[in-house]
Parts: structure tokens; sequence; C-alpha cells
């Protein structure tokens, strides 16, 4: 699924969480985040639910273009290892 939103917040999570879990649910294995500007933790949490339920459905879920500023919030909060992030071909060579 591809997000639509540019900017995710407390105010805009509970319909981001809907679609997101909905588009997992649904059997998406990619998640593009190529259109988000912005997000604080409260995408983190939706990315961190999207991933423990492709989990339980035994799907191979990705994250797509991850913006640095939310990877860099990953990490700060030590959650980086548990998001399935899609890495271009320059980053894994």
């Amino acid at each position: 699924m591809k997000l639509v939103f540019e900017r995710v917040s407390y105010e805009t999570a509970p319909e981001v969480k809907r679609l997101v879990l909905g588009a997992v649910e649904a059997g998406d294995e990619v998640i593009d985040l190529s259109m988000l500007r912005h997000a604080d933790s409260t995408m983190l949490s939706i990315l961190l639910s999207a991933a423990r339920c492709a989990k339980r459905r035994g799907s191979n879920l990705v994250i797509r273009a991850m913006p640095a500023e939310l990877e860099s919030l990953a990490a700060l909060y030590g959650v980086s290892g548990f998001l399935p992030l899609e890495r271009n071909r320059t980053e894994a060579a």
C-alpha cells in the first residue's frame, strides 16, 4: 500500500493505523512511505503494529522509502531492528 499522507501525528494516527493495518490484513506486503514528509512517534507505533500483524500472518512485510527523520527516531528509541526496512542496492552493498 502507498501511504498518501504527507504528515502523520496523533491527530491523523487513528485513520492511518486503520488503513495500514487493513492493508496488511488484506495481504499487502509493502508499505510505501515515499509521500510521507513528517511523522512523529505515532507513526513508529503504527509501523511496529503492522510488522507484528504481518508476522502473525506469516507474511514478509517491507517498509519502503522510510524518511530519514523517522529512521532517526526509530534508532533513538531502539526499535530499528524491529522494522523490516527495504534497503536500496547501494546501501546493501
